[in-house]
C-alpha cells in the first residue's frame, strides 16, 4: 500500500510540473509580432526570432544586442537566415603545431548540411590542404607555393586574389555533416621552420560586411553557409513518395517533418497533405509548392469562399505563383478576408463566345495577376453572366490557378466548369507580411496606432491579440486560467479513476478467493497450524510477473483441464503454473482438501504442488518445473536419437508404480489419479519420472470402496469397468498404468488409426496378440533385443493382469511395484539378440494370464464388455 501511494504521489508530482509548464509557456506566448530583422541580420521562416515564430526549435533565434544566435546550434552568430540555408559566423580554428582537426561545429543531428554549392575550401600558407567526410573520403583540396621571402603577414593574403601563391581556394563535391581539415605545411626557406598556414570552409558570396576584410583583420570567425537537408538521421524516414521527391521541411510522417504542417500522407505513390484536408500535393519548389484544391462551381450563388481557408497555418495563396481567371461574360473580383479587392478582370462575349483557357484574352474569358498574398479569399461573381454559347448550362466561374501549371496547358483547358473539380494552385510557406507583400491585419493596425502590439497565437498570422507593455490581455487571462482549471480537473479526475480502479480490482479478488474456496482453505488452516507453511497462496500479481501476464510464449502445454506455463518467482525458482478452463463450484470443499493434501505430498516421483491461487476467475496451481518433458514425448519421438533402453523403460515404469502406489495407500487420505497417461508423466534432467496433473484426482476415505462420478478421462486409457458402472476405484488407476506399461514396451499410441477395428485399441491389440501368441510382433524392436524371453514374458502378463476387465482380478498398485521391482533388479542387459518363436500352444497363454482357462475364456469371448 505505500509503494501504491508513492506511485499515485510521484503521478501527481508529474502532473503538476506539466502544470507548471504549461503556465510558463502560456505566458511566453506574451510577446511582440513575429520580428523579420535583428541588427543587419534578415530572418525569415522557417526560421524565427522566438519558438512561436520558427517551425521548430532547430530554427529558433535568439536576438540578444542586435546579434542573431541559434541555440539548438551552441549559439553560434547567425548573420542571415533565409528559407533554405542561413549564413553563420563560425568560430576558425587556428593551430599552427596540429595539422589535422575537426570541424567546429557537429551538424549530424540537425537538419542542415555544409552547403556544397554556398561554401568553398580556403587554404592560407605554403603546402597543401585537404577536407575530409567522416567516412574518410576527400571532398576537396588544393596546393600552394611560396616565395622564397615570404612571411607569415604575407600569407594572409587578400582572398579576392588567392589563386595558388600562398593562398588556394576550391569547391568542395559533396553537402557535409562534419568534417576534418587535413594541412601540410611546407619549410620556409630560411630553414626557421614551417610556416604557419591555416585551412577553412568560407561561404563563397560574402558580403562587405563580413568579407575578406574582417578576416584579414581578426581570423578568429569565418562565414559559413549551411543548407537546410532534412533530418535524414531519422531512422525510418524516406524522401520519396513513387517518383515524388519530399524536401525537407516536408516529410512523410510527423517525426520525418519540420511539424505537424508540413507532414505528407503517402498513398498509393501518391503525397497528401494531412494537415489540409489531405489535399493531394503536385509539386514543391523551395517554399512554393502546389497542391490540387476542390475547384467550386456553384451557378446559383454569385458570391463563393474559397474552399481552402489557410488562417490557421503557415501557408498562403502566393501572389506571384497564382493566376486569376474569369470565365462568363462581365466582371470577376477576388476578395481578401479584410473585405479589399486583390485581383478582378472583366470580360465582353458574343454570341458564339466560348471559353478558351488557352485563348484567356477577354472574350468569354480573362486572367489577371493577385494584388497581395492571401490567407482566405471570396469570389464575387454579381456582375457575370454565363456564356450560352453550345449546349454548355452553366458556364460562369472564377478561380485561382498556379500559374505554370496554367500555362504550360497542365490544367484541362478543354474542359467545362461541369467536368473540372480540382484545380492547381500554387502556396508559399512564410510569413505574409515579408517583402510588403499583404496588408496587415486591421486589427494590428488599430493595435499599433494605440501604442500596443500585435500577438500572434501560433506565430503564423493566426488570431491576432493586441498586448499592451505590462498588461496582458483578458483573452489570455482567461485561456490560462482555464487550461489550469482543465488540467486540475483531469489530475483529479484521474487520481479518483486510480482509486476507482483499485477498489474494483480489490474487491473482484477478494470475491473470486471466496469463490474458489479461500474461506475453507484458511478455516483448514487455523484447525491445523501444520498446514500454514506448507500451503502457500500466491497473489494475481506473483503469477502475472512470473508468467509476463500468461504470455503465450510462455506455455508448456494444454490440455482437457487447463493450460499449463512456465515461470519465474520472485525468488528465482523455476515453477509450472496450471491454469483450469472452468471451476466446479460445487466441487469447492473437495478441491481445497485436494490442495491441502497435495501440498504435504513429499515423494520424489509426484511433482511437488508449490501452492495455488484463488484470487483469480479460476484457481491456478502453482508446481514445480519438470525440464525433460513429458513420457510421451520421449517414447513417440522418433527423430531423437536418444537411446531407450529396457532398463530406462522398466525403471520409469517402477517409479510411477511407486508414486501410484504412495498414494493409494501410504498417504493420510487415499487419493486416486484418475488420468494416468503418458503426457502426465514428466521426466526430470536424470529422467526419473514425475507423476503429475491432478486436476481430476479425488481424495477417498479409507472406508470407501469406490467414488461415483462423471466419467473423466482420456479414451485408451479409461477404464472400461469405469467407463459401464461410473465407479471409479483404486484398480481404475491399475487399468491406466497397464496401458501406459504397453507404450513403454511397443513404442506404440493408445489408440492407433493406422489399425483397424478393435485393433485401434492398444489394449485390445495386445491382448489378441497374446491370444494368437504374437505378442513378441508388437514389442518394440530394441525391447525384443535386450530382454529375454522370462522377462518379456512376466512384463506381458503384469500388463495382462493390470488390463484385465474384471477390476478385482486386477492387483493393486503396491503389488505392481513389487512386481516390476524385482524383474527391473533380474534383469541383465544383454548385446546378443535373443531368437524368440512365436507362443503358439493356449496353455503358455494362460500361464501367462495367470488366470484359471475358463476365466481366459470368458476374456476372450466377451472383448466389448
Amino acid at each position: 500500500m505505500v509503494g501504491n501511494k508513492m506511485q499515485q504521489f510521484q503521478v501527481l508530482h508529474f502532473l503538476i510540473l506539466i502544470l507548471l509548464t504549461t503556465f510558463t509557456k502560456a505566458q511566453n506566448y506574451i510577446q511582440t509580432r513575429c520580428d523579420r530583422r535583428c541588427g543587419q541580420a534578415n530572418i525569415r521562416f522557417p526560421f524565427g526570432i522566438g519558438i512561436n515564430c520558427s517551425l521548430n526549435e532547430w530554427f529558433n533565434v535568439d536576438c540578444n544586442s542586435e546579434r542573431a544566435y541559434l541555440p539548438a546550434l551552441n549559439n553560434v552568430e547567425v548573420l542571415n537566415a533565409y528559407y533554405t540555408h542561413l549564413i553563420l559566423n563560425v568560430p576558425m580554428i587556428s593551430d599552427c603545431k596540429n595539422s589535422l582537426h575537426n570541424s567546429s561545429l557537429d551538424l549530424s543531428r540537425s537538419p542542415f548540411r555544409y552547403s556544397r554549392y554556398n561554401n568553398m575550401l580556403v587554404f592560407q600558407g605554403c603546402g597543401h590542404a585537404d577536407i575530409i567526410m567522416e567516412n574518410g573520403t576527400i571532398v576537396g583540396g588544393c596546393s600552394t607555393t611560396c616565395r622564397k621571402d615570404s612571411t607569415v603577414s604575407d600569407l594572409v593574403s587578400d582572398l579576392n586574389n588567392c589563386f595558388g601563391v600562398g593562398c588556394c581556394q576550391t569547391t568542395i563535391a559533396n553537402d557535409l555533416r562534419w568534417f576534418t581539415l587535413n594541412r601540410t605545411s611546407l619549410e620556409s626557406q630560411d630553414g626557421d621552420g614551417t610556416l604557419c598556414g591555416s585551412a577553412f570552409l568560407m561561404y563563397k558570396y560574402r558580403q562587405p560586411t563580413f568579407g575578406p576584410q574582417s578576416i584579414g583583420q581578426d581570423h578568429s570567425f569565418v562565414p559559413v553557409s549551411l543548407s537546410l537537408k532534412g533530418n535524414d538521421t531519422s531512422v525510418g524516414c524516406n524522401n520519396t513518395c513513387g517518383n515524388f521527391s519530399i524536401p525537407y521541411p516536408f516529410g512523410i510522417g510527423r517525426s520525418c517533418s519540420g511539424n505537424e504542417w508540413f507532414t505528407i500522407h503517402c498513398n498509393s505513390s501518391t503525397p497528401y497533405l494531412s494537415a489540409l484536408n489531405n489535399l493531394e500535393l503536385l509539386d514543391i519548389k523551395s517554399e512554393r509548392f502546389t497542391v490540387s484544391v476542390p475547384m467550386i462551381s456553384d451557378c446559383e450563388n454569385p458570391i463563393q469562399n474559397s474552399s481552402l481557408d489557410l488562417n490557421k497555418s503557415p501557408f498562403y495563396f502566393s501572389k506571384y505563383g497564382n493566376l486569376f481567371v474569369v470565365e462568363g461574360c462581365g466582371n470577376g473580383v477576388i476578395i481578401n478576408e479584410n473585405g479589399d479587392i486583390s485581383g478582378g478582370c472583366s470580360t465582353s462575349c458574343s454570341n458564339e463566345s466560348v471559353s478558351e483557357r488557352n485563348n484567356c484574352f477577354g472574350i468569354g474569358c480573362c486572367e489577371t495577376t493577385m494584388t497581395y498574398d492571401l490567407k482566405s479569399f471570396t469570389l464575387n461573381l454579381t456582375e457575370l453572366v454565363g456564356s450560352h454559347a453550345g449546349n454548355v448550362s452553366c458556364s460562369r466561374s472564377a478561380f485561382l490557378v498556379d500559374k505554370n501549371s496554367y500555362m504550360r496547358g497542365r490544367f484541362s483547358s478543354q474542359s467545362t466548369v461541369e467536368d473540372q473539380r480540382f484545380v492547381p494552385v500554387s502556396l508559399e510557406w512564410g510569413y505574409m507580411d515579408e517583402g510588403g507583400n499583404a496588408k496587415k491585419d486591421k486589427k494590428c493596425i488599430d493595435c499599433e496606432f494605440k501604442g500596443g502590439h500585435c500577438y500572434y497565437k501560433d506565430g503564423l498570422d493566426s488570431d491576432v491579440t493586441c498586448l499592451y507593455d505590462n498588461k496582458i490581455s483578458l483573452g489570455v487571462i482567461l485561456g490560462v486560467s482555464i487550461s489550469i482549471g482543465l488540467l486540475l480537473l483531469i489530475v483529479m479526475g484521474y487520481a479518483l479513476y486510480k482509486i476507482i480502479k483499485k477498489t474494483k480490482a480489490k474487491r473482484r479478488k477478494q470475491s473470486f478467493f471466496k469463490r474458489n474456496g479461500g474461506i475453507l482453505l484458511r478455516q483448514q488452516q487455523t484447525t491445523d497450524i501444520s498446514l500454514v507453511d506448507k500451503t502457500i497462496l500466491f497473489t494475481s500479481n506473483e503469477l502475472d510477473k512470473a508468467t509476463n501476464n500468461f504470455n503465450e510464449n510462455r506455455i508448456l502445454g494444454r490440455g482437457g483441464q487447463g493450460t499449463v506455463y512456465k515461470g519465474m518467482l520472485a525468488d528465482g525458482r523455476i515453477v509450472a503454473i496450471k491454469k483450469s478452463k472452468v471451476v466446479d463450484e460445487s466441487q469447492l470443499e473437495q478441491f481445497i482438501n485436494e490442495v491441502v493434501i497435495l501440498s504435504q505430498v513429499s515423494h520424489r516421483n509426484v511433482v511437488k504442488l508449490l501452492g495455488c491461487c484463488l484470487e483469480t476467475e479460476v484457481p491456478l496451481l502453482v508446481s514445480e518445473f519438470i525440464s525433460n518433458g513429458t513420457l510421451y514425448d520421449l517414447i513417440h519421438d522418433e527423430t531423437s536419437e536418444f537411446l531407450f533402453s529396457l532398463n530406462m523403460r522398466l525403471q520409469i515404469a517402477t517409479e510411477v508404480a511407486g508414486a501410484l502406489s504412495y498414494l493409494h495407500s501410504a498417504t493420510s487420505i487415499p487419493i486416486y489419479h484418475r488420468d494416468i497417461k503418458t503426457t502426465n508423466i514428466l521426466l526430470d534432467e536424470k529422467y526419473r519420472a514425475k507423476v503429475s496433473d491432478f486436476g481430476t484426482s479425488r481424495l477417498v476415505s479409507i472406508d470407501q470402496t469406490h467414488l461415483t462420478t462423471l466419467v473423466k478421462g482420456t479414451f485408451g486409457y479409461l477404464d472400461p469397468e469405469y467407463f459401464q458402472s461410473s465407479q471409479f476405484t483404486d484398480k481404475s488407476d491399475v487399468y491406466s498404468f497397464g496401458v501406459v506399461l504397453l507404450e513403454l514396451l511397443t513404442r506404440e499410441k493408445p489408440i492407433s488409426l493406422t489399425r483397424f477395428g478393435e485393433n485401434r485399441s492398444l489394449a485390445l491389440h495386445f491382448m489378441l496378440a497374446m491370444e494368437e501368441g504374437q505378442v513378441m510382433s508388437i514389442f518394440d524392436a530394441s525391447v525384443v533385443k535386450e530382454g529375454s524371453r522370462s522377462e518379456l514374458l512376466a512384463i506381458a502378463n503384469l500388463a495382462m493382469q493390470c488390463l484385465n476387465f474384471n477390476g478385482r482380478n486386477r492387483p493393486t498398485m503396491k503389488e505392481v511395484a513389487s512386481e516390476l521391482e524385482g524383474i527391473r533388479l533380474s534383469h541383465v542387459p544383454s548385446t546378443d539378440e535373443p531368437n524368440f518363436g512365436h507362443v503358439k500352444h493356449y496353455e503358455e497363454v494362460a500361464l501367462i494370464y495367470g488366470e484359471s482357462t475358463s476365466t481366459s475364456i470368458t476374456f476372450y469371448h466377451n472383448p466389448s464388455q
